[in-house]
């Protein structure tokens, strides 16, 4: 463990000092506080939550899956655990190896209070249907893990026994027993995946009880040198001893651990010094969890290198009159006291004497040009150095050019409805994009594809889908991300999209070079997708927000008027997500943006969602609205459902995006269908578009029922005005107002709730005639008669005046009448 646990940390240490970028503070002492930091600690049996180090639970057994597969590394007390798909211990899952188990001898008998695991697939497979067996000994007949709660991307879910069914996605899943397994043996028993898809899964952990909890944090402080130790401060509980040791370099030895007392550091060796380490036991008591609410460390006389050379942005193609300019280097954003910056715009690179801006002691590493007055084509050059003192400055960096464009106004369409991957590039996807009706579609912008080489651009796919976007006036929202082999971190990994880019004028230049080809057209933008699901980012959130803030400027540079938000987030949990926000805060993002697979919109699981997302905007302004740029239902697979209750599904959240709160603004303001085309970019057995895709090009891929629905569901939506939501007796009803001109000026769209007993009968009382029409929009030859509602209809009425709905037989509660 101790080997591990060395590796993590030297890593660390690298990361830190490539990572931070300090100012020259020459011989001025200066008093420095070095604050905890969640991306400097290396955790064992800990977590961070709340931005406190907590002692959670006790890790009996631990077991890590390369991302490549062929090697298991196990740790814990476990005598032996073992996989039952390959004899080689393949780590990935395939259709013909969906059955298995991980089973677990724990030595002794333990209390078990949680199972841990994380994994990742292409297509969001993940086994979904699994059990959970323990014994107490080898005598003990095995029995089914008791009732628990499952906690995930998909929500929380209170289960009778620990058999598990449905996906419980792919990351950061938690099974909390309601009461702790006294268990010496643990089998985790895999029934089935939900698609064809491999899966993999990445970590797999059984935790103890945490009143049984020890472990230690290592937190980490790397400035260059430090003349003069202070003192540390740490507050928390359960905190038993405290040591610490130094390093003088990357590849020098770290000093013996020495343990202290109190919080004087000024017996320390500080000569040479590059970092300290600092660890903490903890252990917890019965009363309480062990934690670490702040750990600071004070030091004087800081004698830091050069800054890393700075880098002016090229801001080419801004088109704002007062244009946000930025550059990387010099940053000193770890401590309390920052650099400053100087700033020179002029007319000439010689910088002459007709510098027209100047900005000095700007302590940020981006700086608008306020009041700045030029005219469209007009070339400008800047740069910038660090401003050091009144006595000195830094040298200045080379100079950046940029000139000012004219400033687009992308069209924001009024509709809510969209389409992801709606604008298909072959030459019959405008027809059936004019046909569907939709007038939002979400369009990727894929590095990796667009930037073909260093330099060299391919924009032919991505123009036709944008010529069809006009042509239609259908508005875009534009995803950026997935990085260039050649620019990733990782370059030869599996997929080396999914990494950061080495530098980020890479990703400036990225981000300028389609912002300004499409700034006219792209109405919003979302930076990555899904980028807390491993399969598409594998960076760090910290690396995520430099990205997503630094496009942000780049795109209101050149685009003021478009939208900027974060990708689509993956599932319930939102723990990556809160890291992202608080790190840019609200300045930076321009909406709420999630991804979400429910069930019908009256369901407990939805309701709650929406109340997560309402603490988003609590959290980050009640001006930002909630955009569900995917939401969908899966087809075509063993127990999935019909296509006609795929359309109930999906035209139910249609209506329900149309509601409003009690300010009048809508509750989700744009929906995204996932998706169009069977296979567009995504692999033909994603199952959930309403087109199924042919190799051919020039063939019309073949049409399902769900699109017709979503085709009239558009059409009778569009310019509907929501008036209220109703749900009672087993029957759901949205009721709105159709405009002005329409031969019948009232709808209501009904449904049976999730909890009836099907069918529910009811009946229909209303002055004037009325229509109703099943879910694709078809006449049903309504006579006045009670109607029966299953489990996958959806019912459109057509009136003068609101009908009055009343149930006349099997609500909730009640037996089918025949």
């Amino acid at each position: 463990m101790e080997d591990i646990g060395m590796v993590a940390i030297k890593r660390t240490l690298l990361c830190a000092l490539v990572c931070s970028r300090f100012a020259c503070f020459g011989a001025e002492a200066a008093q420095m506080v070095q604050p905890l930091d969640a991306s400097y600690l290396l955790l064992d049996n800990a977590i961070v939550q709340d931005g406190r180090i907590v002692v959670a639970e006790h890790t009996l057994a631990r077991a890590t899956f390369d991302t490549s597969p062929g090697q298991i590394t196990a740790s814990g007390n476990e005598d032996a655990i073992r996989r039952l798909f390959d004899a080689d211990y393949t780590t990935y899952w395939s259709p013909g190896k969906i059955q298995g188990a991980v089973e677990i001898n724990l030595g002794q008998v333990e209390d078990i209070v949680a199972i841990e695991w994380d994994g990742y697939t292409y297509g969001e497979t993940f086994p979904s249907a699994f059990s959970i067996y323990y014994q107490e000994s080898d005598n003990d007949p095995l029995r089914v893990g008791p009732a628990g709660t499952l906690y995930g991307p998909s929500g929380e879910r209170h289960l009778e026994r620990a058999v598990i069914k449905g996906n419980a996605e792919s990351h950061e899943v938690r099974y909390e027993f309601d009461r702790p397994i006294r268990a010496q043996y643990l089998t985790w028993q895999i029934d089935d995946t939900t698609d064809g898809h491999p899966a993999r899964i990445t970590r797999f952990e059984i935790m103890g009880k945490p009143t049984q909890a020890q472990g230690t944090a290592v937190a980490e402080f790397s400035p260059y040198r430090v003349s003069s130790w202070q003192e540390v401060e740490v507050t928390g509980e359960g905190i038993i001893a405290m040591q610490i040791r130094t390093t003088a370099g990357l590849e020098a030895a770290w000093s013996d651990w020495k343990t202290f007392e109190g919080s004087d550091l000024t017996f320390l060796n500080k000569t040479d010094t590059v970092a300290i380490q600092l660890k903490l036991e903890l252990a917890n008591t019965a009363e309480t969890l062990a934690s670490v609410s702040k750990i600071a460390l004070q030091f004087e006389g800081v004698i830091m290198g050069p800054p890393e050379t700075l880098v002016p942005v090229d801001a080419s193609g801004v088109s704002k009159l007062s244009p946000t300019l930025l550059w990387r280097g010099g940053q000193n954003d770890a401590y309390e006291a920052s650099p400053r910056f100087d700033v020179q715009v002029a007319t000439s690179r010689d910088f002459g004497s007709d510098i027209v801006f100047q900005s000095s002691g700007h302590d940020d590493n981006m700086l608008e040009l306020e009041g700045f007055n030029a005219a469209v084509g007009q070339e400008f050059f800047w740069r910038v150095r660090t401003h050091v003192s009144e006595e000195g400055d830094a040298g200045w960096s080379e100079a950046s050019g940029f000139h000012i464009i004219a400033q687009p106004e992308p069209a924001a369409n009024a509709s809510s409805f969209g389409m992801n991957m709606g604008l298909d590039h072959r030459p019959w996807g405008e027809e059936l994009a004019l046909e569907a009706g939709f007038r939002w579609a979400r369009l990727d912008f894929p590095w990796y594809k667009l930037e073909t080489s260093p330099g060299m651009w391919d924009w032919a796919r991505t123009d036709r889908e944008i010529s069809v976007a006009r042509n239609l006036d259908i508005s875009v929202l534009g995803i950026l991300g997935y990085t260039p082999k050649f620019f990733s971190q990782e370059p030869d990994s599996k997929r080396p999209s999914s990494y950061p880019p080495v530098n980020i004028t890479d990703w400036v230049a990225y981000v300028s070079a389609v912002a300004t080809r499409y700034g006219d057209d792209v109405a919003a933008w979302e930076i990555w997708n899904e980028q807390n699901h491993r399969g598409f980012y594998s960076g760090t959130p910290r690396e995520f927000a430099q990205l997503l803030k630094t496009a942000y400027v780049v795109i209101k540079n050149i685009s003021p008027n478009s939208l900027v938000s974060y990708g689509g987030h993956a599932g319930f949990s939102p723990l990556y997500l809160d890291v992202v926000v608080d790190e840019v805060g609200p300045d930076y993002i321009d909406f709420i943006n999630w991804h979400c697979y429910p069930g019908m919109p009256d369901t407990p699981y939805f309701k709650q969602f929406l109340r997560l997302t309402a603490d988003y905007r609590n959290k980050l302004g009640e001006d930002k609205t909630l955009w569900l740029t995917e939401i969908g239902f899966p087809r075509q697979q063993e127990g999935s459902p019909s296509s006609k209750a795929i359309a109930r599904g999906m035209v139910a959240h249609m209506a329900s995006s149309l509601q409003q709160g009690a300010d009048g603004s809508p509750v989700v303001d744009r929906l995204f269908h996932f998706q169009f085309v069977e296979g567009h970019g995504y692999g033909t057995t994603q199952r959930y578009a309403m087109l199924v895709d042919y190799p051919d090009d020039a063939t019309q891929p073949n049409r399902l029922p769900e699109f017709d629905a979503y085709s009239n569901a558009v059409e009778v939506l569009t310019d509907a005005q929501w008036k209220s939501s109703e749900s009672d007796d087993g029957i759901v009803a949205y009721r709105f107002t159709l405009p002005e001109g329409e031969e019948y000026p009232c709808l209501t769209i009904l449904w049976a709730a999730y909890d009836a007993t099907y069918p529910v009968r009811l009946e229909l009382s209303a002055e004037g005639p009325v229509v109703v029409q099943d879910v694709f929009g078809f006449d049903t030859g309504y006579s006045g008669d009670p109607i029966a509602l299953g489990s996958e209809d959806l019912l459109f009425v057509f009136s003068e005046v609101p009908p009055e709905v009343k149930r006349v037989g099997c609500g909730k509660g009640q037996e089918n009448e025949s």
